[in-house]
């Protein structure tokens, strides 16, 4: 899977615009003066982490058919782990009519990297088993 990435002005976010064709994570950052820096490893890691979820795969699957390849899913560092919250913040866009919607919310323990979902209406964490079975 490649993707692009680049820093928002202003608010430190981390934002991808993912292709759906292969498994590799490439990343690179932009830099407000238009130089470019790699990201560190782990923040690319834990990009691919949820990049290679089933249920994400299947839609980025999904929306390349139709939008026949046109539009991609968009992947969003939204926040780093710090001492009052303990978690990588990711954030999974789904392109629709030219706009992004926000589609998941995932976080990611500090240090085993545990993939959590984030419910935004109940402002509440689930394991993935438990999202997972709620979602049939």
């Amino acid at each position: 899977m490649k993707h692009l990435l680049t820093i928002k002005t202003g608010l430190a976010a981390l934002v991808l615009a993912a292709c759906c064709s292969t498994t590799e994570a490439m990343a690179q950052s932009r830099r407000d003066n238009g130089e470019r820096a790699d990201i560190s490893s782990r923040e690319n890691n834990i990009v691919k982490r949820v990049t290679d979820l089933p249920e994400v795969q299947a839609k980025m699957q999904e929306v390349n058919a139709r939008t026949r390849g046109k539009q991609k899913m968009r992947f969003e560092l939204h926040r780093k782990p710090d001492e009052s919250i303990p978690y990588y913040w990711v954030k999974v866009h789904e392109p629709v009519g030219g706009e992004y919607t926000e589609l998941y919310n995932f976080f990611l323990k500090q240090t085993s990297y545990e993939i959590m979902y984030y419910d935004v209406v109940k402002d509440s964490l689930m394991d993935l088993t438990a999202w997972r079975a709620q979602r049939k």
